[in-house]
């Protein structure tokens, strides 16, 4: 399995990106504008082949994401049975789980 990104939705686009960029050092080697939303895609290396990290900024949110809704998703991308084969693309999502005490879980 190829672990692909993890996207993270963030409100402040300027703080995340001079935390990532400045602050870690990652590099920005993407960008997806999806209208309502735009993805920011980083990396440790300028080398989009590399695990990246996904920051979505949607643009009309205002109010802070708290630790259940501001995560998304894990990418990975499992290979062919035989190794050389088209891989299969598995998202992992939290989802809450009704009642008590709720917590999140992974769901394939």
């Amino acid at each position: 399995m190829r672990y692909l990104h993890t996207m993270v939705r963030v409100t402040d686009l300027d703080a995340s990106l001079d935390f990532y960029v400045n602050k870690l050092g990652m590099k920005k080697v993407g960008e997806m504008d999806l209208g309502s939303a735009t993805n920011h895609f980083f990396a440790l290396a300028a080398d989009p082949s590399q695990p990246m990290l996904e920051l979505t900024h949607n643009h009309d949110r205002t109010e802070a994401y708290d630790k259940g809704d501001g995560y998304a998703h894990v990418v990975e991308v499992a290979e062919g049975s035989d190794g050389d084969g088209p891989g299969r693309l598995l998202v992992l999502e939290a989802r809450e789980v009704p009642g008590p005490g709720r917590s999140v879980i992974w769901i394939p």
